[in-house]
């Protein structure tokens, strides 16, 4: 008998996993997305990011040039 979909989270096209060590400052960063994965990714590909400063509150925008 063929298994269907049983649920659970959908693919994404991320099939790479890596396991990094972050100090406390860039771990209060990362707390505060809502989708780490995709945030990382953004960052990592140059493409618009914005993090709130976990000490001032101050929202900057990331953005590496071409």
């Amino acid at each position: 008998m063929a298994q269907g979909n049983k649920g659970g989270r959908p693919r994404t096209g991320r099939e790479n996993a890596v396991t990094i060590r972050l100090s406390d400052e860039a771990l209060a960063v990362l707390n505060e997305q809502p989708n780490k994965t995709a945030f990382i990714d953004a960052l990592i590909r140059g493409e618009v990011v914005q993090i709130q400063c976990p000490h001032c509150g101050k929202v900057f925008t990331i953005k590496t040039e071409d």
